[in-house]
Formats: structure tokens, C-alpha cells, sequence
């Protein structure tokens, strides 16, 4: 491995590890070397224990293998997986290498359900085609937050509770899309009569668990990202580390962003205390200017700067001031999307390169304008304020007396900014769908670009220099005022924008999505 200088925060994670002795959670803030340190802790491992280390994602994964083998650490490459992975191996030990993946089969399950079990047209409970274009997916969606959260199919009111807080559905088919949902979970498991023949994503985490296919198991076992753990890969991990074996988990409970998926925001608090582990920090930054540090500790108390850092720039910028001074490999961040499609439309307009990160959002939108079957770029208007005052009739329909309808309401206006944005700035329907292939590219490199991201799509990114939309990020804060969770979410996604920073961090003024 290189020859670097450790230091004492990482000296004491390797000397951890080399003792041989308890599981450790390691509070890795960021930029602070976490993957770095992470493979130094690999050497660490003591002779005789068979170690893996399981990566959050696929890109992940192939990124730590592309370093170890970089960096020649004796480590078997084949060790390093993701959850994931290792619980479909587990699967197709356990029924058979026939056993395929069929990414939709909770959809088609709820499909089949669904047409089975449809009353005739005019009979009482008849789903039209339309209402079934959201009955389905609502069926999906929750079948997978079950999976998640390891809530059974015979918990009808947990079920029940899940659904009033989901983001597709209507309160009169409530009963009959959890009776759908039991029947999928159901019969997502194998029986005596049930071959299993095909899994989807949520199955390979879901099923060792709810059904106690125990995976192979491995002395030591390093886990990264998690925070981002939900409850079932919670339980999987324990799975995972054998009887007296230990576990190095790694993360930042700061980061905690993505609860919207499942992720559970006390994860590495169970963690800790599922495997009484003892929490080492890594807390100095080697990314962020001094005073960009300085600019978060009142969030992250903990947080430090290397002595070596640059002291780094903290601005204040208008939103023109922005746009002329922003330079390809620059960041802009906002906290919805609109707003970076209306700036991404003026580089565009001044032949500049600027890419929106979200790959499969511009799929999305074109989709979208397809079905508008728009002749013009005013009828698309016309159909964006329709369909957000419909959309926004059924949120506040599915909340009444359940629940805060307001982040689901400001999702909807965002995604239809963002469409008044490509129908007012062209002349044709052909101009807006070439608009959005330009500026949601697939494999432009980010250097080549000014980069323009929400923060949950910029996170594991830097750069030199970042713009913050600031009043993207206020107008959210306010609205999560008096809710503990989504305030402390906020509050992290903050964090996590701050940091993307390396030099310069400015605060811009001024929100493009004022029409």
C-alpha cells in the first residue's frame, strides 16, 4: 500500500482493528479520508480471519476494487460486495443458479392481483384503466416499504399506517391495495407449493431475512455508508458476521439523507448497540477550506480541518453574478430541481456546457411531455397547471386528518417548474425535448461542465469551488419547522451541500422558481 502519514484518529481505528478484539463504528464526517482509511484497515485485519467488505452500491463496490488493486493490497477483490449481491448468492444457493432477477415482479404480481380481482365495470369497487395507472404502483410502493421496514403481510394496521404516507393513492381503495400488497408479500415467499423462480432488488435483502437463508459468514466484515441502512440490511449484517466475529461499520450519521427510502436515521445507533460497538471517530477534514469547516460546526460540532488545509472562501453572490462567474467543473446546488433547470436553460442559451445531474430524469421528462401529446409549448403549459392542480387535489385528499401534505405538495410544484421552465424558454415541443436530452447527458464528465445537482445527487461529489442556492434551501427548512425528523434531515442535507466545497463555498441569492 502507499506510504502515507496517518493520522492519530486513524492510527487508532488500524490499531482497533489489529487487536482482534469488538466491533467497531467508525463516525467518518466528510472528506475525511473514510475510503482511504477504510483499506488501510484492510491490512489491519489480523492473519487467519476471513474478511469481506460490502460496499453500498455497485459503483461503488467497483470503485474500492478498482483502489485496492491500484494500490496492491493483499486483499481477495472477490471479498469486496454488496449487500445486495450477497444475499442473491445466498438465494440461488439456497433454490437453485436457475434463480433470475425480474426488476418488476412486485409490479407484475400486483398487476395480476389486480385484474384477477377487479369487479365488472359499473359493480361497486371497479377500477377504471385510469385509476389502475396509480392502483398498481401504489400496490408496489408499498410492498417494498414493507420489505424494507420487515413489516409482515398479517400487520394490516402497519400496512395500513405505511400507506397513509405514501405518495400514490386514493383514500377509498386503501382496505383493497393493502389486501393486494398481503397477497404480494406473500407470495414474494417461497412455500411447499411455491417455487421460487425469480427475485427483484428488494427480495435479495428481504428474503434471507424474513425467511432465514443464512448467507456465508465472515470473521470480520466492514460495512460502508451505514447511515444509509434500512431496518432489513440491518438485519441481514448480522447475518452476515459470524458467531464471535466482529464488525467494522463505517459512516457519518450526518449524512443521513435519504429516510425518503427506507434508510433508518438511528442506524448507526443500532448498530452500536446491536454489536455493543465501541465508536471511534475520523473527523478531520482533508477536502474543505478551514473556513468552510467553520461554517458547519455549529451543525457538526466535531468537525476539523486539517493544519495543511487551505483556509478556503466563504462568498455571497447574486444570481447573475453567478451565472457569468460559474466556469465548467464549478457546482451549483439546490435543494429541488426547477431552479437548476431554469439556470441550465441560460447556459444553454449562451452556448455554455452545464449538465443537471439525474440521468434518468431526463427519460422522465420527455416521457412526460409525450403524454402531455402537447402540440405547442403553450399547450404544455396548459397541461403542467392541470396536472399539478390535480396532483395537488389528490395529496391534500390522501391527507386529510393523516398527515402534513406539505412536502408532497412542494415536490409536485417543483416538477412542474421545472416543466414551465422548458415550455416558456422555446418555440417548439421538438426545442424542449432537444432542451432536456442536452441538459440531462449521460456521460459528459463533470470537468468538461458547469454541474448543476439537488444534494442528494451530489452526494460522494466535490469540487473547487460550489454555489448554494441558498433560498431553495430556507424555504424547505421553514416548512420542516416543528417536525424533529424531517428539521434534523434538513439540517444534515445542509451539511452534506456545505462539504461538497473544497476552496470556495458561496451563497447565492435570489430563487429562479418565481415565475
Amino acid at each position: 500500500m502507499v506510504n502515507r502519514i496517518w493520522s492519530v484518529y486513524q492510527q487508532a481505528i488500524f490499531a482497533a482493528v489489529a487487536s482482534g478484539a469488538g466491533s467497531i463504528v467508525v463516525q467518518a464526517r466528510a472528506g475525511c479520508g473514510k475510503t482511504t482509511t477504510a483499506l488501510g484497515a484492510l491490512t489491519s485485519v489480523p492473519a487467519g480471519k476471513k474478511a469481506a467488505y460490502f460496499a453500498f452500491a455497485k459503483a461503488n463496490q467497483q470503485d474500492i476494487v478498482r483502489k485496492i488493486e491500484a494500490e496492491g493490497i493483499p486483499f481477495d477483490t472477490r471479498d469486496v460486495k454488496t449487500l445486495h449481491s450477497h444475499g442473491f448468492h445466498a438465494l440461488r444457493y439456497a433454490f437453485g443458479y436457475g434463480l433470475e432477477v425480474e426488476k418488476h415482479k412486485a409490479n407484475r404480481l400486483a398487476r395480476e392481483r389486480f385484474d384477477a380481482t377487479n369487479p365488472p365495470k359499473g359493480a361497486t369497487g371497479h377500477v377504471t384503466a385510469r385509476e389502475a395507472s396509480w392502483f398498481v404502483p401504489a400496490v408496489a410502493r408499498l410492498v417494498s416499504v414493507a420489505k424494507n421496514t420487515l413489516v409482515s403481510e398479517r400487520d394490516t394496521a402497519r400496512l395500513a399506517e405505511i400507506l397513509a404516507n405514501d405518495d400514490i393513492y386514493e383514500p377509498e381503495h386503501a382496505a383493497r391495495i393493502v389486501e393486494i400488497a398481503q397477497w404480494v408479500l406473500a407470495e414474494c415467499k417461497p412455500s411447499r407449493t411455491r417455487k421460487l423462480t425469480t427475485v427483484d432488488y428488494d427480495d435479495m435483502i428481504w428474503l434471507p431475512v424474513a425467511c432465514g437463508i443464512r448467507p456465508f459468514a465472515f470473521d470480520v466484515v466492514f460495512v460502508d455508508e451505514c447511515q444509509d441502512l434500512n431496518p432489513t440490511q440491518i438485519e441481514l449484517v448480522k447475518m452476515i458476521v459470524k458467531r464471535g466475529g466482529r464488525l467494522i461499520a463505517i459512516g457519518d450519521d450526518r449524512q443521513a439523507i435519504y429516510l425518503f427510502r427506507g434508510a433508518d436515521a438511528e442506524s448507526m445507533n443500532k448498530i452500536r448497540e446491536a454489536f455493543q460497538a465501541k465508536v471511534l471517530p475520523l473527523s478531520i477534514t482533508y477536502r474543505c477550506g478551514k473556513k468552510i469547516v467553520e461554517q458547519v460546526k455549529e451543525i457538526v460540532p466535531d468537525y476539523r480541518a486539517d493544519d495543511a488545509n487551505h483556509d478556503g472562501e466563504i462568498r455571497t453572490a447574486k444570481l447573475p453574478e453567478m451565472v457569468a462567474a460559474a466556469a465548467p467543473g464549478d457546482m451549483i446546488l439546490s435543494r429541488s430541481n426547477a431552479p437548476l433547470v431554469r439556470i441550465a436553460l441560460r447556459f444553454l442559451a449562451q452556448n455554455r456546457r452545464a449538465g443537471i445531474k439525474g440521468k434518468n430524469l431526463g427519460p422522465r421528462f420527455t416521457e412526460f411531455v409525450d403524454k402531455s401529446k402537447a402540440a405547442t409549448p403553450e399547450d404544455l403549459l396548459s397541461y403542467v397547471d392541470a396536472w399539478e392542480g390535480q396532483m395537488v387535489a389528490r395529496a391534500e385528499k390522501r391527507a386529510e386528518g393523516l398527515r402534513d401534505a406539505s412536502a408532497e405538495i412542494a415536490e409536485i410544484a417543483d416538477t412542474a417548474e421545472c416543466f414551465r421552465a422548458f415550455a416558456e424558454s422555446h418555440k417548439t415541443i421538438a426545442e424542449v425535448k432537444a432542451a432536456i436530452g442536452l441538459l440531462f447527458p449521460d456521460n459528459d464528465r463533470d470537468e468538461d461542465r458547469v454541474t448543476l445537482s439537488t444534494v442528494h445527487r451530489a452526494k460522494g461529489l466535490e469540487a473547487e469551488r460550489v454555489y448554494l442556492l441558498a433560498d431553495t434551501f430556507a424555504k424547505v427548512a421553514k416548512a420542516a419547522r416543528g417536525d424533529e425528523a424531517r428539521s434534523l434531515e434538513e439540517a444534515n442535507i445542509w451539511y452534506v451541500a456545505c462539504t461538497r466545497a473544497k476552496r470556495v463555498l458561496t451563497f447565492v441569492a435570489g430563487d429562479l422558481t418565481a415565475r
